[in-house]
């Protein structure tokens, strides 16, 4: 079972490192790069979403309890991260970044190692999964970054942005279509399925073009300890609350697996648009991305075999 796993994880960080490779020697272009973030993310991603959800039909008693282990482990982890902050040694605005290298999520490694490992029958799954993730983790994270710095943004604006956020958006769409049993044309089904085919190979260039390890050198501490928070301690409260909800254990190993996920590029956005420490955000992803590959098969190899 561990090679099988090895095996469906190489593929996806050997993109990641082509996306690394590229970015260093200016292929295609500097400009490119900016460009292919923009396409996944707007338009190309949110396809891949919406054909998943709208085509879904989960239980709902899978659903419920998915969510409430998804729900009550980041919290827990969000809780804990706020209590213990000066374990971490970093002043108040870069607090922000550490926190959201504790809880936030790369999508687009995470889609690509599900359809690796658990085939196209669990993106429904994954769907649901992102759905309930992508506005708890963005609420807790401008919260976060409100908190920490000089921004006077408003909360209800900012939550406005995040209900409008592309990812949100299509996969809200998505499971209203399914809930109403909605039929699609089969000719934008195909149309949706060519997009989303198209975003987890550039989504994961994308990712390996901003890794910056470079930034590690100043901030060694913080970065090494939320990373071994977001790696190994989420994934395990995780585990233990989908224990405790009684999740089935495909949608166990799902949830697990989101868990145990590097951090997010758009980490670094958050971290610019809102005063935080965006240096110190784009080493905890870099580290993050570069380590997962040795952490992801432990939990996965547990999951799979439990």
């Amino acid at each position: 079972m561990t090679t099988i796993i090895f095996t469906a994880l190489v593929p996806v960080f050997t993109v990641i490192s082509a996306g690394y490779l590229c970015r260093r020697a200016a292929f295609p272009t500097a400009d490119f790069w900016p460009g292919a973030e923009r396409i996944t993310y707007f338009f190309l991603f949110p396809a891949l979403l919406f054909q998943t959800t709208a085509t879904a039909r989960i239980d709902p008693a899978t659903a419920l309890p998915l969510i409430k282990t998804l729900v009550t482990g980041v919290v827990m982890i969000a809780l804990a991260m706020v209590l213990g902050r000066r374990i971490f040694g970093v002043a108040p605005h870069s607090f922000s970044s550490v926190f959201q290298g504790a809880i936030r999520f790369n999508t687009y490694v995470g889609f690509a190692v599900v359809v690796a490992l658990f085939g196209a029958d669990s993106l429904p799954l994954a769907s649901l999964t992102i759905a309930v993730l992508i506005p708890l983790v963005n609420l807790l994270s401008v919260t976060a970054c409100i908190h920490g710095s000089a921004s006077h943004t408003g909360i209800l604006s900012l939550m406005a942005i995040i209900i409008k956020t592309p990812p949100f958006l299509a996969c809200t769409l998505g499971f209203g279509v399914s809930m109403l049993r909605f039929p699609l044309p089969l000719v934008l089904l195909d149309t949706l399925q060519i997009c989303g085919r198209a975003s987890l190979p550039l989504g994961l260039l994308a990712v390996g073009a901003g890794l910056a390890p470079h930034s590690l050198i100043r901030s060694l501490r913080p970065v090494l300890s939320v990373t071994v928070v977001k790696l190994l301690c989420m994934p395990m409260v995780i585990a233990l609350t989908a224990m405790f909800f009684q999740l089935p254990q495909n949608a166990t190993s799902v949830a697990v697996l989101f868990a145990a996920l590097p951090g997010s590029a758009s980490s670094y956005i958050l971290a610019r648009q809102l005063g935080g420490d965006s240096e110190l955000m784009a080493a905890i992803v870099s580290v993050q991305i570069i380590l997962s590959p040795l952490t992801l098969p432990l939990f996965l190899s547990f999951m799979l075999h439990t």
